[in-house]
């Protein structure tokens, strides 16, 4: 529990210009405060813009269905939520209230084990119906299907967003969560939770796109539409803003798509392993990464479509570990307002309201400040590792010191040339291998809790971290 950092927080509060101006979300004007949440969806899609929206609509939306007595059931996926959570207590309430509640809690959500386990309890003793995970998959998708029985019809009232149930990050990152009375959607929102239920994978959609089945495929035939209209002379544009991009076939296919002739923008926070503006292969792709108040976090995908624009948000990066080993989930905005706002979104983060050069540092002076920096976070990593973990920190250091070593004697050993990037490189992989160190560690921890003995808490441990670990950075 690493919960303590944020003391730090409160302790430099007195020094005002190491924090930003403090912001506050604002009341979404798309709903009114006089009104039933659910009957304002039903009339129109709503969508909320995290964190300069606040999350509240969201919430009185589940505490509304937790006491409407027409109100039969709800379903959601939790992947990471608050410490005090208002989602969890709001579910809790519908159990309590008759409801039919089915929360599928991803117990291999990373550093969020313990918490989600804790959480798991507390609905299950409130008599909601938790689903574990399911087997050989990640579970990431945000997905909340609220089901309504009138005297006339079922209603389904489905809430699909980017980012997670938690109200916390919803002040820090940006998401977009849109909540929709599409029968369709809802239907397909219903399937998914029935399939997860069996310890199943969705087969086949028609309006969603729903990992790892029938996702990659459904993007792949989009980024052709694009490329058939760009060789049949028509304009052909791909908009896309996502964390990382890493997936082999649709690099090839978006590569593919900048030789047909259609322009390709994309805003990537993270890793993007497709170098652009290569003449003749990818010069019509441009890139470009938004670092800034809040953590870009959102994902957008947008194909122009001959003027008849598709739009889509969801949970999944174009990443191996999206689209193979993970259920995830992109849906369509339909709306046609929404559907412009959401463009409107990307459009702003991709256009350029002032350029600023930076001089970089050259050469040998360079190199030497990338040493003494990447030292010294060696060094505060290491005693960070012992004062946590103590005599296993101290061997968790001790690795890390002999790691970095013979990463030194092999570049030393074959004559190789150490530059900025290999110099990074090289600091990334010291800090794959902490965090692979933190995940065991706090396994092993659970199993001794748990009353095992240590020999057989260190091979539990290992087994149990192992499946994150990959699935974290691979």
């Amino acid at each position: 529990d690493l919960s303590f950092v944020f003391q730090i927080e409160d302790a430099l509060r007195k020094i005002p210009e190491l924090f930003y101006e403090r912001r506050t979300p604002r009341k979404s004007p798309a709903f009114t405060g006089d009104r039933p949440i659910l009957d304002q969806i039903k009339e129109k899609d709503k969508l909320l813009s995290y964190p300069y929206e606040s999350i509240n609509p969201f919430l009185n939306m589940l505490h509304e269905a937790a006491n409407d007595k027409d109100v039969v059931s709800i379903k959601m996926t939790l992947y990471r939520v608050a410490k005090q959570s208002k989602v969890v207590e709001a579910l809790i309430e519908a159990a309590e209230n008759g409801k039919e509640v089915l929360v599928l809690v991803e117990l291999k959500a990373r550093f969020d084990e313990e918490n989600n386990i804790g959480w798991s309890r507390l609905l299950e003793d409130a008599g909601c119906r938790v689903i574990y995970g399911l087997d050989g998959y990640k579970v990431h998708s945000k997905l909340c299907l609220i089901t309504k029985k009138t005297d006339e019809q079922i209603e389904y009232y489905t809430q699909i967003g980017t980012g997670n149930y938690n109200e916390k990050t919803s002040r820090l990152y940006t998401d977009l969560s849109l909540m929709t009375y599409n029968v369709d959607i809802g239907l397909e929102a219903a399937n998914v939770f029935q399939a997860l239920a069996m310890g199943e994978t969705i087969k086949h959609v028609d309006h969603l796109l729903v990992a790892p089945k029938c996702l990659q495929n459904k993007i792949l035939d989009m980024i052709d539409e694009e490329i058939a209209h760009a060789r049949a002379g028509e304009p052909a544009y791909i908009g896309l803003k996502m964390n990382s991009l890493t997936d082999k076939k649709i690099m090839e296919k978006l590569v593919e798509a900048s030789c047909a002739g259609v322009r390709i923008d994309m805003v990537i926070r993270g890793i993007c392993c497709l170098k652009t503006g290569i003449p003749g292969v990818s010069e019509n792709i441009h890139v470009r990464s938004i670092v800034g108040d809040f953590l870009e976090h959102s994902r957008i995908f947008y194909f122009f479509n001959d003027a008849s624009p598709e739009v889509y948000m969801g949970s999944a990066d174009w990443m191996p570990r999206n689209l193979d080993r993970r259920v995830e989930i992109l849906f369509p905005v339909e709306d046609e307002n929404l559907k412009e706002k959401v463009i409107h979104i990307l459009k702003l983060e991709l256009e350029e309201l002032r350029s600023n050069v930076v001089g970089a540092q050259l050469g040998q002076q360079a190199i030497k400040t990338s040493l003494i920096a990447g030292a010294i976070g060696l060094v505060l990593v290491g005693i960070f590792m012992i004062i946590v973990y103590a005599l296993p920190g101290v061997v968790a250091a001790l690795s890390l010191a002999i790691y970095t070593g013979l990463e030194l004697v092999m570049l030393n050993a074959f004559d190789l040339t150490l530059t900025l990037p290999g110099i990074a490189g090289i600091i990334l992989s010291i800090g794959m291998a902490v965090d692979a160190n933190v995940i065991i560690y706090a396994r092993i921890r659970e199993e001794i809790a748990a009353g095992k003995s240590v020999r057989s808490a260190i091979k539990t441990g290992f087994e149990k971290a192992m499946s994150a670990i990959v699935d974290g950075n691979i």
